[in-house]
């Protein structure tokens, strides 16, 4: 009778995935197919209808290709940290072009990826792609890119990268799409010198008479270096062909960045490039000094900057207008989180198709109402994660802006900066704090304190404001057990 029960469960998951994505890949055997490969072949070519796929943990060793023709696909992984693509391709294997040698190939239009990480496993000493990018109007979420030379291929049309990790040595984003990265993680390893190679972008206007090239953007990312790169050896970027261009604004550079920024290619073509910046910090928040850059780079005013705001950058005469921003920003996570006995409930999301149900960094389950009958009494709400999905298949993380009637927008989650005892938040040096219910009202406060009790508030989410030492501002999602 045992067996029997668990047999029930197994089914009653596996309809209930069916119920908010298309498709489960699991290398292990439990979804609809077993390799990424076999479920994009499966599409119908040239649909309008979006394709969701849930990708489970577990490493995918694919020459992945979504093809032109497999059109409005958006990939999930379960954890950016468990889901891995690689290959091991490299310029020169059997002939090979340096551009050939990714681990997926994006062709496809309006594709989206989220919590997937891609890799190209040859190693340093030949061009060798990891992720090659043709399609238009593509974004990519909390993805990780791992490489050495000639990483991220922006090859054509146009990328929006959020919340992404690129790494490599040489060139490593390099091409002549028009491609942004915002909030990235751009991480120089060992054996290079180069963070960008921008190409010969297709995408240029004229804006107050003047040329504007929609080349590479780097928006809000944070420039990082391994322990075994040295100070002051990389370069922000060199002009791979002429009409080349890179900006970075508001962007934090490591102590890896030379002093000069930019380099020259091995002709004229940074007689025609646009490098740029503008507000670029150290990571203790002072300006970085730019006093030593290339003369042919520039340093944007507060003015010539605006034209690198996202609603102007993918624009151009001719091509519909793109704001992707919007599509990669998930709905906030569930609210109002309650367990009773078996059951796990919680106040569902307007605009949701469905909710994924977390708990030891393994979805459960994934269901289309907003409640989850579990297979055991739950003791406490907490063990789960309940996240958000919409219609593109993207997933909340805490990040996103809780509705207007809570009086608090989150930043980070899981900021490190704190942990739970019991009847206590503990912080890990002095802060000052604010805790608020679901409705935005202050329930406890302290100034610069390392603890804040919370033994006598009722169980349940809050909502925890922190403000460190330095003045960075952190907000997170607690329960608040029995």
């Amino acid at each position: 009778m045992r067996y029997c029960i668990l047999f029930g469960i197994f089914l009653f998951v596996n309809i209930a995935f069916g119920q908010v994505y298309d498709i489960v890949v699991d290398a292990h055997g439990t979804g609809d197919f077993n390799t990424i490969g076999e479920a994009i072949s499966s599409i119908p070519n040239n649909q309008e209808k979006r394709t969701l796929i849930l990708v489970k943990n577990g490493v995918y060793q694919e020459k992945l290709i979504v093809s032109s023709s497999k059109t409005f696909v958006s990939i999930i992984g379960e954890d950016v940290n468990n889901v891995i693509i690689t290959w091991s391709d490299y310029q020169g294997k059997d002939g090979m072009f340096g551009a050939d040698s990714y681990t997926l190939l994006a062709e496809g239009a309006d594709f989206y990826m989220e919590n997937i990480t891609v890799v190209n496993g040859y190693g340093p000493g030949a061009q060798a792609v990891a992720i090659r990018t043709t399609g238009d109007r593509q974004v990519f979420k909390n993805c990780v890119f791992k490489g050495h030379q000639d990483t991220y291929y922006a090859h054509k049309n146009r990328q929006y990268n959020f919340k992404c990790h690129i790494e490599g040595n040489t060139d490593f984003i390099y091409g002549d799409a028009t491609a942004v990265f915002d909030s990235c993680n751009i991480h120089s390893i060992a054996g290079g010198q180069y963070i960008s190679a921008p190409a010969d972008s297709k995408m240029i206007t004229e804006l107050g008479g003047s040329r504007f090239i929609h080349g590479f953007l780097f928006t809000n990312c944070n420039l990082t270096a391994a322990p075994d790169v040295a100070d002051q050896s990389v370069f922000l970027g060199r002009p791979w062909q002429p009409n080349a261009s890179a900006a970075y604004i508001n962007c934090i550079l490591g102590r890896h960045i030379k002093p000069a920024g930019w380099s020259q290619w091995n002709d004229n073509n940074h007689e025609s490039a646009v490098f740029s910046e503008y507000l670029n910090k150290n990571r203790d928040g002072s300006l970085a000094d730019v006093s030593q850059r290339v003369s042919w780079s520039a340093q944007l005013t507060e003015q010539e900057a605006t034209v690198y705001y996202l609603s102007n950058f993918f624009l151009r005469k001719g091509i519909v207008n793109w704001l992707p921003k919007k599509t990669a920003t998930a709905l906030h996570a569930p609210l109002k989180v309650v367990a009773d006995g078996m059951l796990l409930e919680w106040q569902e999301v307007e605009g949701a198709v469905g909710y994924a149900i977390y708990k030891e960094g393994r979805i459960v389950e994934v269901v289309s109402t907003n409640s989850f009958l579990a297979s055991e009494v739950i003791v406490d709400a907490s063990e789960y994660k309940i996240v958000t999905v919409n219609e593109m298949g993207a997933m909340s993380d805490g990040s996103e802006s809780l509705p207007e009637s809570t009086g608090i927008s989150p930043n980070l989650i899981n900021s490190g900066i704190f942990k739970m005892e019991k009847g206590r938040i503990v912080f890990h040096q002095l802060v000052d704090v604010q805790l608020y219910n679901l409705s935005g009202q202050v329930v406890q406060k302290g100034k610069k304190v390392d603890n804040l009790d919370v033994e006598k508030l009722s169980p349940g989410i809050y909502l925890l404001k922190v403000i460190s030492d330095n003045g960075e501002v952190n907000t997170n999602k607690v329960f608040l057990g029995n």
